[in-house]
């Protein structure tokens, strides 16, 4: 009897380390993202002190007026800016909350981080400038100033999170910080996150390994590998293996075996997941809520079903659009002279597509065809390559994309956005809607002059399936920097444009 208290006791003792092991390798993580977060905020002070002299204390700049007004008036001695600086880290935090530069999450990105950081310094620029718009302050803000705190920040502040990246991937902190997942039973679903997880390096999890429930078999079978045994070593596997999550694979469990396994991930302090079977889109808009008092999962609000986010999208597309429209203009002389010398007639092209919850409009684009190319146009779902009916100038133009310019104007109209799915012709839209499951969903936003399908050569005669599935992944994942990363892919990135 005393035999069996020693060992339970020694089980708990186990038990009890790996919890703490598991602490204190959150702590380790807590550590980085302080150092990650206060060299982010030390770096941006800085900026703004070596910004201040630059602007005031160099011997180039300080006696030119780059803000109209004469120098005594913008001159204060450092002291009296100090307040400026004390209010422009304030700004800093709340930009850098909104486009998440201070998240967990951080620690593991490579990609896109300029683009966070660039948005982060342009919507801190305006906020910090509209203060001196509608309020008085002293000494005045210099615009210059403000243009050099952005100009330095960026670059300093992506080389401080690259050495932190750089600790974290040369040392083992980096697979610490990914989190291990237990997968309970394995199918396609599974399959599909284990590819992903081996292409993003980023990813904040990583599966290893894969269990099955006693009275039934893998849905399908898992590499070997990953089979660690059934659900009734649960326990022993999930301290063995050092498992950080839990994920409910499995669409056949009852309801007795769903209460175990939450129980055993509370014991254990691991998270418990599963994958929503009823649910195969929008699932970043999935929501837990109380429906007399029993808890029910459903599809919440996306992010452009917000306020807020749909105000700052249209700012960023009138502002694009105006920019656009006066950049285009001479571009669209040219190339208009050029189409009606190959092809005389109207040097525009109008055609009807569906917008925002399906809401017809005109689309402007440069015409590319012959005239009356349009009569045969419901024919086929895209242009085919080397198609008869294309001008010379128009093959280039389309390669260039040269013929989506006037479209500009449709941004500014409110019928489109800079960024969002390609809008299709009505004609087409009606018969896919029958045909690809989920596509309407696309209608949820306003169609996009470029789009995340676009800049991934989905466009022209490619799989409409694939072009679907990245449009919705880009109405899940929407952000103002994930638009200006998209913006910024269009110049690089023109597969399949013809």
């Amino acid at each position: 009897m005393k035999e069996d208290v020693r060992v339970k006791s020694s089980c708990d003792e186990v038990a009890v380390l790996r919890r703490f092991r598991r602490s204190r390798d959150g702590r380790g993580e807590d550590f980085l993202l302080v150092a990650l977060v206060g060299g982010y905020l030390a770096i941006f002070f800085l900026s703004q002190v070596l910004a201040y002299w630059i602007r005031f204390q160099s011997v180039v700049l300080r006696w030119i007026p780059f803000d109209g007004t004469i120098f005594v008036q913008m001159q204060g001695d450092l002291p009296s800016y100090v307040p400026h600086f004390q209010l422009g880290l304030i700004f800093f935090v709340v930009s850098g909350i909104y486009f998440g530069i201070f998240e967990r999450s951080m620690l593991l990105k490579r990609g896109r981080v300029v683009i966070d950081l660039l948005s982060t310094m342009i919507v801190w620029a305006c906020f910090y400038l509209l203060l001196s718009l509608f309020f008085r302050v002293d000494p005045l803000i210099s615009r210059f100033y403000c243009v050099l705190v952005a100009l330095l920040s960026v670059p300093l502040l992506f080389l401080w999170h690259r050495l932190i990246i750089t600790i974290v991937w040369r040392t083992s902190l980096g697979n610490s910080l990914r989190k291990s997942v237990l997968v309970i039973g394995w199918n396609a679903d599974v399959q599909k996150i284990v590819q992903r997880m081996r292409e993003d390096f980023q990813a904040p999890y990583r599966i290893v390994g894969a269990v099955e429930f006693n009275e039934h078999h893998f849905e399908t079978a898992p590499p070997m590998e990953f089979n660690l045994g059934s659900v009734g070593d649960l326990r022993t596997i999930v301290r063995s293996s050092n498992i950080d999550a839990v994920l409910l694979a499995d669409l056949n469990p009852s309801v007795q075996d769903t209460t175990y396994l939450v129980n055993v991930c509370h014991k254990e302090m691991v998270t418990f997941m599963a994958i929503p079977a009823f649910f195969e889109v929008l699932l970043s808009g999935l929501r837990l809520q109380s429906l007399g008092g029993v808890p029910v999962v459903t599809i919440g609000r996306l992010p452009l079903e917000h306020l807020p986010a749909r105000m700052i999208k249209r700012v960023v597309d009138i502002v694009g659009a105006c920019v656009g429209l006066l950049l285009a203009a001479p571009i669209c002389v040219v190339v208009g002279f050029l189409i009606y010398r190959e092809s005389p007639g109207p040097i525009f092209f109008s055609q009807e597509r569906f917008g925002r919850r399906g809401r017809p409009f005109k689309m402007y684009k440069l015409r590319s065809m012959c005239l009356d190319a349009d009569k045969t146009d419901h024919l086929s779902q895209s242009t085919a390559v080397g198609d008869a009916r294309m001008l010379k100038v128009g093959a280039v133009i389309r390669r260039w994309n040269i013929d989506e310019l006037p479209q500009f104007w449709n941004v500014l109209r409110g019928d489109m956005s800079l960024v969002g799915p390609r809008p299709e012709r009505v004609f087409h839209s009606l018969q896919l809607e029958d045909e690809i499951t989920h596509y309407n969903i696309r209608l949820a936003v306003k169609p996009g002059l470029t789009g995340w399908a676009a800049v991934n050569g989905l466009r022209g005669n490619t799989d409409l399936n694939a072009r679907v599935r990245f449009d919705i992944e880009y109405i899940e994942r929407w952000s103002l920097s994930f638009d200006l990363y998209i913006m910024a892919l269009t110049f690089v990135r023109n597969r399949n444009a013809y």
